[in-house]
């Protein structure tokens, strides 16, 4: 299945609703955006429909690509389970000068963008450090480094 975006103005925040497999189409989604959101103020992608999510690697080259040149907030919705995921493309673009937060609450995402109250991002940040250091736990757990002999 291929990438499917539906777009359509609600209360003045152009949303994006994004459908099937988002892995190595980044760019037709960050084109079709950018097209589509000139002179707006806010933006909502909501990415739960998403079948097949890119690689970290193949976000932070995506990332690398396009300077910000929106100054909108932008609003992006995930499933909780990919929350990891959303965190790291939020930090990406943060520090590429992007306005954006991402959300797993639809309700949460809607109040941010119309009041522009900003979240925690420090609840956000120790999520995400506490979920990689657990990876990285269990990448070098003992039962997988037995096959390491120990030097006399």
């Amino acid at each position: 299945m291929g990438l499917q975006i539906a777009c359509q103005d609600v209360d003045r925040t152009l949303c994006f609703v994004v459908f099937g497999a988002l892995s190595g189409h980044l760019d037709s989604l960050a084109q079709y955006v950018r097209a589509k959101a000139v002179r707006r103020n806010r933006i909502l992608i909501d990415i739960r429909g998403v079948s097949k999510r890119p690689a970290a690697d193949n976000v932070f080259i995506h990332a690398l690509k396009y300077p910000s040149t929106c100054s909108c907030n932008i609003a992006l919705l995930d499933c909780q389970e990919n929350r990891t995921f959303c965190l790291l493309c939020e930090r990406l673009l943060q520090t590429r000068g992007y306005q954006v937060c991402a959300f797993s609450n639809e309700e949460t995402a809607w109040e941010w963008l119309l009041t522009g109250r900003t979240q925690s991002t420090r609840k956000g940040c120790v999520y995400l450090t506490r979920h990689i250091l657990a990876k990285i736990k269990h990448w070098l757990n003992p039962m997988r480094l037995s096959h390491v002999t120990p030097s006399s």
